[in-house]
């Protein structure tokens, strides 16, 4: 009885997740489609915690196409860079869509895709008063893999260069990652810091937040 009711609780999870992932896939087509038409919001006076309002609190993720147009906007109005820029830094959002904002619409519904694969937490960077960088994100595989991915660089002026990454699991250490090395290659521009919101340009019209915190 009991392996029965598993059973068909796990067959209909298994359909639930699959119309997700269609739906989700629909949702990144329309991301990727809109987000190279979108223009610059009215209001030029943006309130960054409005901004910080927009992210949805299940996903993690930006989800709603007006407010992405919004964070655009704060993305390319001005170029004020209020220092000084050491300190630790979370992930706030960015402009453009891979499987992670994907698979985090997913694990925002509950679906199969947050056992196969999630983001533990927010990518972190941390920029030292000597200029350097490390970021460090965390993810978790059929939920309980712990897969680390760290990047090295340097800061000067305004501008990180990326010299190293690694990839951290329970086996070992990757050095230098393919899929991450190809990513480091670009250095990432900043480009404003406002009210403890930075924003870097990480390639061409690729765009990405982060917000400082304080640590204990």
């Amino acid at each position: 009885m009991m392996k029965s009711v598993f059973l068909y609780t796990l067959f209909w999870w298994l359909m639930y997740s699959a119309t997700i992932d269609v739906w989700s896939s629909y949702k990144m087509h329309i991301i990727k489609k809109e987000q190279p038409f979108c223009v610059q919001y009215e209001n030029k006076t943006l309130d960054t915690h409005e901004l910080l309002h927009t992210i949805n609190l299940r996903s993690g993720i930006v989800e709603d196409t007006h407010a992405r147009n919004k964070w655009r906007t704060f993305f390319l109005d001005g170029s004020d860079i209020d220092k000084p820029l050491d300190g630790n830094y979370v992930y706030l959002h960015r402009n453009y869509v891979t499987f992670e904002e994907k698979f985090a619409l997913c694990k925002g519904l509950y679906s199969i895709h947050s056992f196969l694969f999630r983001i533990k937490e927010n990518g972190k960077i941390n920029i030292e008063k000597d200029g350097t960088v490390l970021l460090k994100e965390t993810f978790l595989f059929f939920g309980i893999v712990p897969i680390i991915i760290e990047w090295y660089g340097i800061l000067n002026q305004y501008k990180i260069d990326w010299y190293n990454t690694k990839m951290m699991y329970p086996f070992g250490i990757i050095d230098k990652p393919s899929m991450s090395e190809k990513l480091r290659r670009n250095p990432w521009i900043i480009l404003k810091k406002q009210n403890n919101i930075i924003v870097f340009s990480s390639g061409i019209n690729k765009y990405i937040a982060y917000k400082k915190y304080i640590t204990n």
